[in-house]
C-alpha cells in the first residue's frame, strides 16, 4: 500500500509540474524554429549559415520529405500531428515533450523493477528521475530530447525483457531504437555500449534468429535517413549537417 501511495503521489506531482502553466514561458531559440518547421512539416530556416534543400533547388525534391537537414524527421512529424489535432499554440508545441516525459518516468520505473526484481528499486528510480530539474525542464519545452529519451528507454526496456524471458522482444527493442534514431542521431553514441555489453554478458543471443530480426527492424527504420543522405550526396556532394560533420 505504501509503495502504491508513493508511486501515484510522485506521478501526480510530476504531471502537475509538467503541465502547470505549460504555455507561460517564452518560446526561445530551438523551441521556436522546431515548432515553425513542424507546423508545415517544412524544412526551412531563414539563415545563411544553415541552408536547406528548398533553398538550393527552389523547390522540395521528393527525397527531401524523408528527413530534415539538421535532424531526422520523427520529432517534426509527430509535432506536426499534434499541431494539427490541438491547433497552433505554445501549449500544443510542448505537449509532445510533456507526454514523452511522463512516458520516460513510467518506463524508468519498469526498468528499475526489471533490472533488480524489486518494486522498491523501481520506486527509487522513479523518485530519482522525478526530482531531476533537467528532466522536468526537458518535458516543458518543445525540444527533441524528451521524445528521444522516452523512445530510447523503451528500446532498453524491451532489450532487458528479451534478455530475461522472451527473445521475441528483440523485435520491439529494434523497433523503438529505430524510432529513437529517427528522432535524434545521439543513439549512435549509445548503441556501441549496448553491443559491447551483449558481447560481454550475453554472447549467446547474438546467435539467435530474434536478435538479428530485431537488428533488421532497426535498419529498416533507418532507411528514410539513409535514402535522404544518399540522394543528397548524389545531388550536392555532401550529407546532411550532422553526418557531414561526422565524416
Amino acid at each position: 500500500r505504501t509503495e502504491k501511495l508513493v508511486f501515484w503521489g510522485v506521478l501526480v506531482l510530476v504531471v502537475f509540474l509538467l503541465f502547470f502553466r505549460l504555455g507561460r514561458h517564452d518560446v526561445l531559440t530551438d523551441d521556436g524554429h522546431y515548432a515553425l518547421r513542424a507546423l508545415g512539416y517544412f524544412d526551412y530556416m531563414a539563415s545563411k549559415e544553415q541552408t536547406t534543400p528548398v533553398s538550393w533547388f527552389g523547390y522540395r525534391p521528393a527525397w527531401s520529405y524523408l528527413s530534415f537537414h539538421d535532424h531526422p524527421p520523427l520529432f517534426f512529424l509527430a509535432q506536426h500531428v499534434f499541431l494539427k489535432i490541438f491547433g497552433t499554440s505554445v501549449v500544443a508545441t510542448r505537449l509532445l515533450s510533456a507526454l514523452a516525459a511522463i512516458g520516460s518516468l513510467l518506463t524508468t520505473y519498469q526498468l528499475g523493477r526489471r533490472l533488480t526484481g524489486s518494486n522498491r528499486a523501481g520506486l527509487v528510480a522513479l523518485v530519482a528521475l522525478a526530482v531531476s530539474a533537467y528532466f522536468l525542464w526537458m518535458g516543458r519545452v518543445g525540444l527533441i530530447e524528451s521524445l528521444f529519451t522516452f523512445l530510447f528507454l523503451l528500446g532498453t526496456l524491451f532489450l532487458v525483457r528479451a534478455l530475461q524471458e522472451e527473445p521475441r522482444q528483440f523485435l520491439w527493442s529494434g523497433f523503438f531504437f529505430g524510432l529513437a534514431f529517427l528522432t535524434k542521431y545521439t543513439i549512435l553514441l549509445a548503441l556501441p555500449g549496448l553491443g559491447l555489453y551483449l558481447l560481454w554478458r550475453h554472447r549467446a543471443v547474438l546467435r539467435t534468429r530474434h536478435f538479428w530480426l530485431g537488428l533488421l527492424v532497426f535498419v529498416l527504420l533507418m532507411s528514410p535517413v539513409i535514402i535522404y543522405n544518399v540522394a543528397m550526396f548524389q545531388a550536392r556532394g555532401h550529407f546532411d549537417v550532422q553526418f557531414a560533420d561526422l565524416f
